[in-house]
């Protein structure tokens, strides 16, 4: 994969906002907080999370070499998630491959989209 360049992140209660470029491509994803959840769910970052007022995330710690799982507010989430450059960039490069897998599914569904109509046939 090409590199993904970080130009701004941010990560607070609102939820997430990163800028990025790929393949001289600029993207702005800007998402509130339950669309992070469901992101971070995604990418593996965190187990679950459920919705009620805020989002309260499901976690694992595997810090101290015994996995400890937890919940945590959304508001107290974001105070400790790491949010760096590289987790940024890991968000990018995520999203990104996501988009190149779901083009290649497509091409592969349009190219056998011939034979399904021979068999309706």
């Amino acid at each position: 994969m090409n590199t993904v360049m970080i130009n701004r992140f941010s990560l607070s209660v609102e939820g997430l906002i990163l800028n990025y470029t790929y393949e001289r491509v600029t993207t702005n994803l800007i998402l509130d907080a339950c669309a992070t959840t469901d992101l971070f769910q995604n990418m593996g970052f965190i187990e679950d999370f459920v919705v009620s007022n805020e989002p309260v995330v499901l976690f694992t710690d595997l810090k101290e070499g015994q996995p400890i799982t937890g919940y945590s507010t959304w508001c107290d989430f974001v105070k400790t998630f790491p949010m760096t450059r590289r987790m940024a960039e890991m968000i990018a490069e995520y999203r990104e491959g996501k988009k190149l897998n779901n083009k290649m599914v497509d091409q592969i569904n349009a190219l056998l989209s011939p034979l399904e109509l021979e068999e309706a046939a």
